[in-house]
């Protein structure tokens, strides 16, 4: 499903689109060269728009009312004229994203995100996996326990 972002700037053509969801600012995207290898880039965020932003792009979407980008996205899918397919593994991706912005439902939850979350429902979305993509893997939490009992903080 994915590619590393040196191998995907040798596939760019003059056709291709580059969506960037969650984020408008090229300096926190995967790759900033990549995004700037791309003519033709449209932004679906839910972040308040700042000074940095994509040097002309072809479609902006920014609402920051929305609780999260995925929220805008199942909204583009299902509002769309063409009926879009959505796999049972990405719509579960998508409802983690929803889960993660709205810690669970329980901040910056209204209609439209539970609305987003019944659509990614009907596409397959499995709460059980949209959970474990939010889980750490053991080994990593024991490293990051690790690095931090160790960590010295230097006297100010």
């Amino acid at each position: 499903m994915t590619i590393l972002p040196k191998v995907a700037i040798d596939e760019v053509t003059s056709q291709s689109l580059l969506i960037l969801t969650d984020v408008h600012k090229p300096s926190i995207t995967l790759s900033r060269k990549f995004t700037e290898t791309c003519s033709k880039v449209a932004i679906i965020d839910h972040h308040r728009r700042g000074e940095e932003f994509v040097e002309s792009p072809v479609y902006v979407y920014i609402e920051p009312a929305a609780s999260s980008a995925s929220e805008l996205v199942a909204e583009l899918i299902r509002y769309n004229y063409m009926r879009l397919a959505v796999s049972e593994r990405v719509a579960s991706m998508m409802l983690s994203g929803i889960l993660l912005d709205t810690n669970y439902y329980r901040n910056k939850t209204g209609q439209r995100t539970y609305d987003a979350s019944v659509i990614l429902k009907e596409f397959g979305a499995d709460n059980l996996l949209a959970d474990s993509f939010l889980k750490e893997e053991f080994e990593e939490y024991a490293l990051k326990i690790k690095i931090m009992a160790t960590a010295i903080t230097p006297p100010f």
